[in-house]
């Protein structure tokens, strides 16, 4: 399947997962911030994709990263607890 969502960054050089080593050493020698993004994986209906929780808090932090200039952003981690969900079978795998 192809997404068709962009992606939510202009500048890479704020995406920790986009990096290397020595990029983040340097990035690190003047600011100490990283923001660490964090969202579910669940079920929002037949129109929206499983991640959606997950990227738009992606999205945000990779925004707030852009305007502050000074934090990296690290790839976002995939939480979340929602019984209610388990009735739909992408979410109980």
């Amino acid at each position: 399947m192809r997404s068709f969502r962009a992606k939510p960054y202009e500048n890479a050089k704020l995406y920790l997962g986009e990096l290397t080593w020595v990029d983040v050493e340097e990035f690190l020698k003047k600011h100490q911030t990283v923001i660490v993004p964090v969202g579910s994986c669940e079920q929002h209906g037949p129109h929206l994709p499983l991640d959606t929780d997950a990227y738009d808090a992606f999205w945000l932090s990779m925004k707030a990263a852009e305007k502050a200039q000074c934090a990296l952003v690290a790839p976002p981690i995939y939480c979340g607890v929602s019984s209610h969900h388990m009735d739909f079978r992408a979410n109980s795998l």
